[in-house]
Parts: C-alpha cells; structure tokens; sequence
C-alpha cells in the first residue's frame, strides 16, 4: 500500500501537482486520469510539478510525467516545470533525461493554499498493469495503445498500430510476424506468477509439510520455466525461418539507453527499494534468478 499521496490545484490556467512521500503505481490512475483533465481545459496555460516533497517515485509515474510533458508541448508548445530539493530525485530525472523535457527547478515556488488530494480509484489487476506498460513506452518516446489481445492482428495489418511487445511464441502462435515488418529482440520485459500464501497459515504448517510444499513449488517452477524457454525458442526459430519479418538484435549501446530511459538505473532502485548499494541488490536478484532456473 502506498503511503503517498499526489494533491491539485489550479490558479488563473496554471496547474500543480504536488507529490508528496512514496509515489508509486497505486496512484497511477488518478494520475492518468487528472493529467487528461487537465490537457482538457480551455483555460490551460501551464504546469507545475512539485517534487520538494517526494521521497520516492517509481517508474509508472515518471512514464507518466513523460506522458504530461508531451501533451504540454503539443498543447501550447511548452515545457512543463518541475521543482525538487531532493538530490537522489534530481539525479534520477538527470539520468533519465527528464531536464531536455521539463524545466527543472530548485528552488521551492509558492503553492496555492487550495491544494487537495486526488480522490483514490478502484483499480484492478489489468488496469494496473496496462498503466505500468504504457508508462514503460511513453518514456521511450511512443504512444501506447492498449488494446485487446485479439485485435492485434488486424490493428497491425491495418496499420492502426505500429508494434506491439510479446513473447516470441505469442507472436509465433499469432502470426503477428506476418503483419509486421520488424521483429527486435530486446528483451525488456519479464514475465513472472507470484504464488502468496497467508504468513500465519504458512508458519502454522508443520516444518516437514513446509518444505515438501517448497520443494514441490521449486521443482514446478523449474518444469514451467523450462516449457516457456522451449516455446519462446521454437517460436523465434519458425518466425525467422518464415523470412516475413526482419529480425534485429539491439547492441549494447541501444540496451543500455534502453534500460536507461524505461527508469532501470541506480538512483531509482535505491529510491524504489530504500537501499543505498543497488550492485548488492542486483546480484542478489540475478543470483535468485538463475537459482530458479536450476
């Protein structure tokens, strides 16, 4: 649950957002929501993001702030402004280029007094999860178009959309490769099914019960991954072998301004995760990784 919250206000055309505590994605559809709203206005004239009071933001919400700071320019050709005191906050929209987008400021402004809360809204599990996708594309400088799965196909060949990001054995099974000119292996996106359980029932359990139901979650884990890894390699094999789409392998140099602008650097782990070495954090997660793949 996050424990921050986003507070608006407008004055004579010039819109706030004022983000206060740990930003992250539970808040991503008030964002998105408002941020519509106010590109809808006839009286807008600017806007203002204020950061003095944030201690962490995630990557949702800074695809977000890249969604904002398109429509400002398209709107009235103008770049929004952002002011943080925070200096990991800072660095981060550094790293992420956020300064040749947004004006950014250091110097607290004077808030409009009539600063409130965005209501909070239901989300479910797809909303969520289209927000963060879209986030992820917006700041690579494209315009998401969420769609249904089983429309692709025509949307693609229709030329209604441009692209669209699957598993190889999607786009295999779907023939999406038949309808699309270029096919780049990038890699972005993992793919995970987390398995909860209560902690009380779980500590509850008998320690021998405990571990045959680890070991059972292990072996059907290293079963499943097994399956996807075989499905994803015959699929990209029969799509190469078809000769209907181009296949492009990003070098290193493209990975890593990749990775850069989608937000995976050092400063934002550190905010998002409350750790100071992030190479420690890092190795651990590769290290679980390949140990689940054993």
């Amino acid at each position: 649950m996050s424990t921050g919250r986003i507070q608006f206000a407008e004055q004579d055309g010039t819109f706030v957002l004022k983000f206060v505590g740990e930003v992250r994605l539970t808040l991503c559809s008030a964002l998105d929501a408002t941020i519509e709203r106010i590109f809808t206005a006839l009286n807008f004239n600017a806007i203002v993001i204020d950061l003095t009071e944030t201690r962490s933001i995630d990557s949702t919400t800074l695809g977000l702030l890249a969604k904002l700071s398109i429509l400002s320019r398209q709107k009235v050709g103008l770049l929004p402004t952002v002011v943080t005191t925070n200096p990991d906050i800072s660095r981060l929209l550094q790293s992420m280029g956020f300064d040749q987008v947004f004006n950014i400021v250091d110097r607290p402004i004077p808030c409009p007094e009539c600063l409130t809360d965005l209501p909070s809204q239901d989300q479910n599990e797809d909303v969520v999860r289209s927000k963060v996708l879209e986030a992820q594309f917006r700041a690579l400088g494209a315009i998401p178009q969420v769609m249904a799965f089983s429309e692709v196909y025509q949307a693609l060949q229709t030329g209604v959309v441009d692209g669209q990001e699957n598993t190889p054995s999607n786009i295999y099974t779907q023939k999406f490769h038949e309808v699309q000119k270029y096919t780049t292996l990038t890699n972005h996106g993992y793919i995970g099914y987390v398995v909860v359980v209560n902690k009380k029932f779980w500590d509850d359990l008998p320690a021998d019960v405990r571990g045959q139901l680890e070991k059972a979650m292990h072996e059907a884990t290293v079963y499943s991954n097994k399956i996807a890894a075989t499905e994803n390699a015959e699929g990209l094999e029969e799509i190469k072998k078809s000769g209907k789409t181009q296949i492009i392998v990003p070098t290193a140099a493209e990975m890593a301004a990749m990775r850069k602008a989608m937000g995976l650097t050092d400063s934002l782990i550190r905010l998002s995760c409350g750790v100071e070495d992030t190479d420690d954090l890092i190795a651990d997660l590769d290290r679980a990784f390949h140990e689940s793949e054993k």
